[in-house]
């Protein structure tokens, strides 16, 4: 806590929770298994009513008919969630496409290097990864439909971890539909935005789609599941019993509360903040010389890309973390074998916390002097070769302790930490009050 406090948070994917939210958490609610219908144990009638109101409430939140959509609130996390879904819709060794993890998806939909599998998904069924333009950062639509028609997947997935730009929900579909494809969203990252109305709804397109309730969404750890109707008993019989037993129901109280929340115009003016911010940050990172990918931002999220700068990435994160600058080095469309060239930056955190709009532009100039000294510093550095006595995970630790070892002795560091700690202490995070 004592991080965040003093911490100009820009993780994407962090948020926070209400107070109303952290005390549903709390409340002495018996785990269950099963559905409202079917319970395993009897004495259960305050959990059915809060996992029914659970239900309503999601549905209301997103301007969805019960009769068309149908809702599952058990799954323990968003790649869960993902998993069931794929479980419940495909058989095994089925075509499964997917955002390349580098170009913007999520290690959940399928993702696999040249050399092994990694997600669940990709053993289970065949996980094919389609990609952006890597001049204009944006999906490609064309490339994405060839792809499909020649290989006739059975679910198309869209959204991801770090792409930050708007998906044209209306094309997937048409390409879904001309290969007999489902069309899948996976909004766990963008969540808040699309319940905030700040940015266009997947669900008039797709057939299902899966969520986290923290991240943008300002909820618990938990997850979503929203599928058509006729997928209810494939679906729910998937989480369980297949996978899952008892779900602890104080989760789906606090989910049931921010959903709530969710709803109000206050919670929408945040979000609407959100994407103002995130494009003033990205405008301003592009006014000093910084690379955007994609070009800019429609949603939370700002990716630089460092390779014009020659700046390493996980040098990059350390040294904004040695100023109280919180991101994260992320691959960006062209990285290969797991090496990351992009920093991504998020701004529901410190909007939540009141920073106000144009403080986002001092923020990019903190980046922009700390990333300047980065370069600086690289430049003195002792190259760290890789041998076969030292493997690429040792020496990226030795690179990390020579950067520290030299930036901690840099005047400017403490400068500019001394002024993001100005900057932050007027606006503290939001459990401050209430723990202090």
């Amino acid at each position: 806590m004592s991080r965040d406090m003093n911490s100009l948070n820009l993780s994407a994917p962090e948020s926070y929770m209400t107070l109303a939210v952290r005390e549903a958490l709390g409340a002495p609610l018996p785990p269950s298994e099963g559905y409202p219908d079917r319970r395993y144990h009897s004495g259960r009638h305050i959990v059915n009513e809060i996992e029914e109101l659970c239900w309503r409430r999601a549905l209301e939140t997103f301007d969805l008919s019960a009769e068309t959509w149908g809702v599952n609130v058990q799954a323990f996390s968003g790649s869960l969630a993902n998993l069931y879904t794929y479980t419940a819709l495909l058989e095994p060794g089925d075509t499964l496409f997917h955002m390349d993890l580098s170009h913007g998806g999520h290690l959940s939909h399928g993702h696999q290097t040249s050399k092994r599998k990694v997600s669940e998904s990709a053993f289970k069924f065949n996980a094919v990864a389609y990609h952006v333009n890597l001049e204009t950062g944006i999906i490609d639509y064309d490339g994405l439909h060839e792809l499909a028609q020649q290989h006739k997947p059975k679910i198309i997935t869209v959204g991801g971890s770090s792409y930050s730009r708007l998906i044209d929900y209306e094309t997937m579909r048409k390409i879904a539909d001309d290969v007999g494809a489902l069309l899948h969203c996976d909004m766990a990252h963008f969540c808040g935005l699309v319940a905030g109305r700040a940015i266009p709804s997947p669900f008039p397109h797709c057939h299902v789609v899966t969520t986290t309730t923290y991240k943008s969404f300002c909820g618990p750890k938990g997850a979503i599941i929203f599928y058509r109707s006729w997928m209810k008993d494939k679906i729910n019989s998937t989480v369980f019993p297949r996978y899952q037993a008892a779900r602890d129901y104080s989760v789906v109280l606090a989910i049931s509360v921010a959903l709530r929340q969710s709803q109000s115009s206050v919670y929408r003016e945040q979000q609407r903040q959100v994407v103002e911010a995130s494009r003033m940050l990205a405008a301003s990172l592009i006014e000093l010389g910084y690379t955007i990918v994609g070009g800019g931002t429609d949603t939370h999220m700002v990716i630089i890309d460092l390779r014009p700068r020659k700046i390493d990435a996980a040098v990059a994160e350390k040294a904004l973390e040695l100023i109280n600058i919180i991101c994260n080095q992320n691959s960006i469309p062209g990285d290969q074998g797991g090496n990351c060239s992009g920093l991504r930056l998020g701004t529901p955190p410190m909007v939540l916390r009141g920073m106000p709009l144009l403080a986002f532009n001092k923020a990019a100039v903190l980046i922009h002097q700390a990333l300047e000294i980065t370069h600086k510093i690289q430049a003195e550095m002792v190259p760290c070769q890789q041998t076969s006595a030292c493997s690429r995970q040792s020496r990226r630790v030795r690179i990390l302790e020579q950067f520290v070892a030299i930036a901690q002795k840099h005047s400017m560091i403490e400068d500019l930490k001394s002024q993001v700690a100005f900057i932050v202490s007027a606006h503290p995070p939001p459990w401050h009050e209430r723990s202090s």
